[in-house]
Parts: C-alpha cells; sequence; structure tokens
C-alpha cells in the first residue's frame, strides 16, 4: 500500500470494516481485500499460477496436471479456471486501485511452443513429479485411484493467453509487458528442493505425509537422469512483467 502519508488517506481498521461481510469471507487474494479507491500501487509477485482449485471437470488420469505442450480437453479446462480466477483478482483490485493507480504483475509463464526432445519448462519439471506418483501406484506403496483424482492447481500461461486476458477486462491499460530472463537453479538437487517446498503440503494432504521422502528420492533420480531436463540451458520457462494503469472509474 503506498499512502501520502496523511491520516485521510492511511487505510484504519474502520475503514476495512466497511467491506461486505461476503467480501471479507474472501480472504483469498483473488477476491476483495482492501477498501474501495484505497490504494496507489499494488504489487504481485509470483502468484497468480497458483489456482483457486484445480479443475475439477478434467479427465486427467495418470497425470498430475495438464500437458504444457499438448492443447487437449485437460489443457483447456486449466486455461478456463486460470481466466476466470485472473478475472476475479483483476476485479478486484480495480475496486481497490484509485484512478490512475498502476500495478505491477511479475509471474512465471511459458512460451507458446518448445520442443520435448531438447527443451523443458516448469510444467515438464511438474509433470515428472506426476510420474513419480504413477510409479509409486504401480510398486502398490500408494492407490492408483488417489492417483487419478490429484491435480495440482497451477497453471503457467503463454504471454499471449496473459495479454489476452487483460485486455478483456477492460479495467486497465497495459503500461508495460516485458519478457524478463528467467532465473534457472543451477542444480537438480536445489530444483527437487524447490518443488518439494512448493509442493509438499498438497501432495501430503491427498496422499500422507510418509510418502513424501520417498516420492522426492525418485523425483531427483529422474531429474538427474535426463539428459534434457539435468541441463539449464534446456529451459525456456519465461518470466512475464506486466504494469498495468488503473483506468477512470
Amino acid at each position: 500500500l503506498v499512502t501520502d502519508g496523511s491520516d485521510e488517506d492511511m487505510v484504519t481498521l474502520k475503514e476495512k470494516e466497511e467491506l461486505t461481510d461476503q467480501e471479507e469471507e474472501k480472504s483469498d487474494f483473488h477476491g476483495r481485500l482492501l477498501p474501495k479507491s484505497s490504494l496507489h500501487f499494488a504489487y504481485c509477485s509470483w502468484s497468480l499460477h497458483w489456482l483457486t482449485e484445480a479443475p475439477t471437470t478434467a479427465l486427467n488420469k495418470g497425470a498430475a496436471m495438464y500437458s504444457g505442450n499438448r492443447k487437449d480437453q485437460v489443457y483447456d479446462a486449466y486455461l478456463c479456471q486460470f481466466g476466470k480466477d485472473l478475472g476475479s483478482f483483476l476485479d478486484a483490485r480495480a475496486q481497490e486501485l484509485m484512478s490512475g493507480g498502476l500495478m505491477a504483475l511479475l509471474l512465471p509463464t511459458v512460451p507458446s511452443f518448445w520442443d520435448p526432445q531438447t527443451e523443458y519448462t516448469l510444467t515438464c519439471d511438474l509433470n515428472l513429479l506426476g510420474s513419480c506418483l504413477v510409479d509409486m501406484a504401480i510398486k502398490g506403496i500408494i492407490d492408483e485411484a488417489k492417483v487419478d483424482t490429484f491435480n495440482l492447481p497451477y497453471y503457467f500461461a503463454t504471454p499471449e493467453e496473459l495479454k489476452t486476458i487483460i485486455d478483456n477486462n477492460n479495467n486497465y491499460c497495459i503500461e508495460r509487458f516485458e519478457i524478463l530472463k528467467n532465473p534457472r537453479m543451477p542444480s537438480v538437487n536445489d530444483r527437487a528442493a524447490f518443488y518439494r517446498v512448493v509442493t509438499e503440503k498438497l501432495i501430503g494432504d491427498h496422499f500422507g505425509s510418509e510418502i513424501i521422502d520417498e516420492l522426492f528420492d525418485i523425483y531427483l533420480k529422474k531429474l538427474s537422469a535426463s539428459s534434457v531436463l539435468v541441463n539449464t540451458s534446456n529451459d525456456k520457462t519465461l518470466v512475464t512483467l506486466v504494469v498495468l494503469k488503473r483506468k477512470a472509474n
């Protein structure tokens, strides 16, 4: 929150209470969090790829999420959920931003195409993790039916998809839209540790925390064994910076 320092411009507890009960109950950042026209500047970093829920209509047997380089029913279901969630986020911030207020978004994205034989993105890393769950189900360590009902709640948009959703919102002018260099993790050990931190609670809640150590041991071995995934120069994941200006109310 950025203010001019005056008492009138500060968001007080009383003003926060002016939100309706319905708005306050929706504590997820995709919904309203602050009073109307109370922000000069908003910033959101590496959060908008998280979905409010994994698509329930996606028939995704034997996989943990959509395939990033195959456009199918599962992909479409994830894209639809991402569009709804991002639209809700943009609508909520549009109410909270003053006219002319700015919002900066930084989020991981992927190119519209990459060659899976020689390149990878975040979606490849996460689908490899899903394949480790399948391996554990084949060995009888976890229930196959649980694998079939597990979908990770992430969607990594292409820059084109992201821009289309923002353009369709009609609350903002795009001041800047830039593809940045993606900071690569230096080793497969770092990547395995990163994905464990990010996914451990989701996986533990669904399958039980007792499988986590063995799952990520398998994951690290499969990462290390892949000539494509082990080489970080093959990583085609993007980072997109978007700066938006709130249109006049």
